[in-house]
């Protein structure tokens, strides 16, 4: 058992449960489960002014909170 790295390694705030056979120094595993603390949305807020309030329906908005996301971070870039 061992919690990630915040990296690749997986997040920090995660117990990772893995196990296998070691051969010499090399450790062949696999994940058998991850345990995380529950998600929490901590703020809803308009995307383009990060305005809190009320939300009109088609709004396009932004939340923010605790493992409500992949870990790691998966990003995108959207272009033209």
């Amino acid at each position: 058992m061992i919690f990630g790295n915040g990296g690749t390694g997986g997040d920090k705030n995660t117990l990772y449960i893995t196990a296998g056979p070691t051969f010499g120094e090399t450790k062949v595993h696999g994940l058998r489960a991850a345990i995380a603390q529950p998600a929490a949305i901590l703020s809803v807020m308009n995307a383009a002014s990060y305005a809190s309030g009320a939300i009109a329906p088609g709004e396009v908005i932004t939340l923010t909170g605790i493992t409500i996301g992949p870990s790691p971070l998966a990003q995108a870039t959207i272009s033209h």
